[in-house]
């Protein structure tokens, strides 16, 4: 199964709820703030970068004893969250964080921003858990614990950057079971995710038996996150319980389910689902009752399988942050800001040269170096990359490679990589990469899109031109 967004640094297994970080943590050192402070534990202590459990340590946050206790820490600006990890009190108490709730939004009030998930439960026994909050965006992350008489206690709070990802769905030609209230099917891809009928986003069925939406992706892809938004202003409860389908057949009752009754908790406005990996043309919603279908929005997000941590949104200007690498490479093909899989070609050409950081701007153009880990923040902060993970106008959205097969520990035999913590290949990832741990030979395809002599090299390759003949400028033709 391929994994979705981020890969989590040091957790080789990526098990949802066992991981003991989660790598890069942008709520570090923020402003937290909680809703009492009780035995000098303060909300800050929560993002200070010490995971020890110990309360002694002086590391963990502490309210008093209240109904509904909350911390949240504000991250600065909206971000699209991955995960977010949570570390447990462990001297004594560890029980009393079950169950709780992860909000993340745009307010400052907890409670008001979407539940990433239900209720939450740790194993006492264990120091964290990891809790993937996919598709789900905001400037604040917070953990609120339901119910009377609670104590809430953070030892570290560490929040994951998602990849920013295309919504497949969006724009897509849609078409359910039957319409009312002109509720038409093409409301639910048209990019609005207000939750109030009277906003005209909402999709709206007759009362039948086992109403139906689907959208067609034009061709069969694969299917990680569907985030689902519920209608707001009344009848939540007509949602739930829905099935998710993804396949190949239009019809949608036909298709393999991902999970079963799924049901989207009271005052939550939107659910994600995730298909891991399951492919499909088409994606429906089936209710398997006689009742009336409205959806306010659904994306629809690609399984990518790019293994790689984000490092945020770059500025750049015309003395290069991170030097290009276009045209030197025939996997950067066609115009980039048409180029389809932009991030992880990127990442192969990066990865077949042994640089650990590159990046993309505007649209799919790819800048990588061996020194990039040192210069990508040259120019500082920009909020000018766009939601697709492929940057913005002189803004460069910036990853690091976070697994790679080291030299000689790659088997050809097994298809496998000898190092500790280094998970195998797939046929996706070797379409990309190639063998880990060897060079790829650009010249084998399509003569590396040279004119005349292509020269294989190592992590790369060169074009020249027969006597008599010149190289132009573009590093490819001749004259």
């Amino acid at each position: 199964m391929r994994t979705l967004g981020v890969i989590l640094l040091g957790c080789a297994l990526l098990l949802p709820a066992t991981c003991s970080g989660i790598g890069v943590s942008v709520a570090l050192g923020k402003s937290a703030y909680q809703t009492s402070t009780a035995w000098t534990g303060a909300a800050g202590r929560a993002v200070d970068g010490n995971t020890d459990g110990d309360y002694q340590a002086g590391s963990c946050s502490h309210t008093a004893t209240e109904a509904y206790p909350s911390w949240w820490v504000d991250l600065g600006q909206s971000y699209m969250v991955s995960r977010v990890a949570i570390f447990n009190r462990m001297d004594c108490c560890s029980e009393r964080l079950n169950p709780f709730n992860i909000h993340i939004g745009d307010s400052d009030q907890v409670s008001k921003n979407p539940k990433c998930g239900g209720d939450h439960h740790i194993d006492v026994n264990q120091s964290s858990i990891s809790v993937s909050c996919q598709g789900m965006r905001g400037r604040y992350v917070g953990v609120r614990l339901p119910g009377p008489s609670r104590i809430l206690t953070l030892c570290e709070v560490q929040v994951s950057l998602g990849i920013r990802r295309p919504n497949i769905a969006l724009g897509k030609p849609t078409q359910q079971s039957s319409v009312s209230h002109d509720g038409v099917s093409g409301r639910a891809v048209d990019g609005d995710r207000n939750g109030a009928w009277r906003g005209e986003s909402c999709t709206h069925t007759r009362q039948t038996d086992n109403p139906w939406w689907r959208v067609n992706l034009g061709s069969s892809r694969s299917v990680g996150d569907v985030v689902i938004f519920n209608r707001q202003d009344c009848c939540q409860e007509r949602l739930s319980p829905f099935r998710l389908h993804v396949g190949d057949s239009p019809h949608v009752g036909s298709n393999p389910t991902c999970g079963g009754d799924h049901v989207v908790p009271a005052g939550q406005t939107a659910i994600t689902v995730d298909c891991h990996g399951r492919t499909g043309r088409y994606v429906g919603i089936l209710l398997p009752t006689k009742q009336s279908l409205t959806l306010c929005e659904v994306e629809v997000y690609e399984d990518i399988d790019v293994q790689v941590e984000r490092l945020g949104c770059w500025a750049d200007t015309a003395d290069r942050a991170i030097p290009t690498v276009e045209g030197s490479d025939p996997r950067l093909d066609g115009p980039y800001q048409s180029r389809e899989q932009a991030i992880q070609k990127c990442q192969a050409v990066a990865q077949s040269r042994n640089f650990s950081v590159f990046a993309l701007q505007n649209g799919g153009w790819c800048a990588a170096s061996a020194d990039a880990e040192n210069t990508y923040e040259m120019y500082g902060p920009s909020g000018a990359c766009k939601d697709d993970g492929e940057g913005g106008p002189w803004a460069n959205e910036v990853y690091r490679i976070t697994q790679r097969c080291p030299s000689g520990a790659y088997s050809e035999a097994t298809g496998t990589c000898a190092a500790d913590g280094i998970m195998p290949e797939d046929d996706a990832a070797s379409s990309f990469f190639g063998t880990m741990g060897s060079d790829i030979d650009e010249c084998e395809t399509n003569n590396g899109g040279c004119a005349q002599i292509c020269t294989n090299t190592i992590g790369s390759f060169q074009c020249s031109c027969r006597d008599g003949f010149g190289l132009n400028t573009d590093g490819f033709t001749c004259d």
